[in-house]
């Protein structure tokens, strides 16, 4: 009899650890997620490519731009008629919307000041307007 009491008892121990443990874990779990989180953000390699990403993005905005004249160019130099100003309009007009979708991509992650606008460097513009011809890149301070 002793023995089996000794044997409720352990299995009791052990179902009030188990149930204890998942307690602990299930009631912590947005504390420790939230710093998670933020270890994870603050981590140097993390700030270091945020960092450099938004300055990426800005030259590649550029670039476009840049592919858009040349392409543009191109079609005063082409007749107008021909099927190579068809496919240099057509040119233009992807490479308009990369830099469309470019621009949206950079000012959406500029305006999130949980992850990645918090490492937009100040010198960066914090919007970038989508009916400019040039974008500017650096913003003088």
């Amino acid at each position: 009899m002793k023995a089996t009491l000794i044997i409720i008892g352990i299995i009791a121990l052990i179902a009030l650890l188990t149930v204890g443990s998942w307690a602990y874990r299930y009631y912590t779990a947005e504390i420790r997620g939230t710093v998670d989180a933020e270890e994870q953000i603050e981590s140097a390699p993390s700030r270091i490519s945020r960092y450099e990403e938004f300055y990426n993005r800005c030259a590649s905005i550029q670039g476009h731009e840049d592919s858009i004249q040349a392409q543009m160019k191109r079609l005063d130099s082409v007749d107008p008629e021909s099927s190579e100003a068809g496919r240099v309009r057509a040119n233009i007009a992807g490479l308009e919307s990369q830099r469309a979708r470019s621009i949206r991509r950079y000012n959406t992650d500029a305006a999130n000041s949980y992850t990645m606008g918090r490492f937009r460097a100040s010198n960066l513009p914090y919007r970038l307007d989508i009916n400019a011809d040039n974008t500017q890149c650096i913003v003088n301070q």
